[in-house]
């Protein structure tokens, strides 16, 4: 199903906007609002678009570079407030590359 909606926007984002010719493999941004507009509205079952937006920002951030995160609402909150001087100390953390 999932399959199907992404080709079914994909298709549409391709050949439904007159005057404009896509390369049926070219992925643009709109082509990816309206594959997720269709899995939001057409699912078979209810979707978490904030759980699948987060997911999605994490896979995009990922193919960056290993130092590269999503950080969530909550992740900045507690962030702000170890930065804010509520709490005392260090935090370190260190990682062997290549191993």
């Amino acid at each position: 199903m999932v399959a199907t909606l992404a080709i079914t926007a994909t298709w549409n984002a391709a050949h439904g906007e007159p005057g404009r010719k896509l390369a049926s493999t070219q992925l643009t941004r709109s082509t990816f609002d309206r594959t997720l507009d269709a899995v939001l509205s057409r699912y078979y079952e209810p979707v978490d678009e904030t759980k699948l937006l987060s997911a999605g920002l994490r896979a995009i951030l990922a193919e960056l570079d290993p130092h590269t995160h999503f950080v969530s609402a909550a992740q900045r909150k507690a962030l702000r407030e170890r930065a804010s001087g509520g709490t005392t100390g260090m935090a370190v953390a260190l990682r062997v590359d290549g191993e």
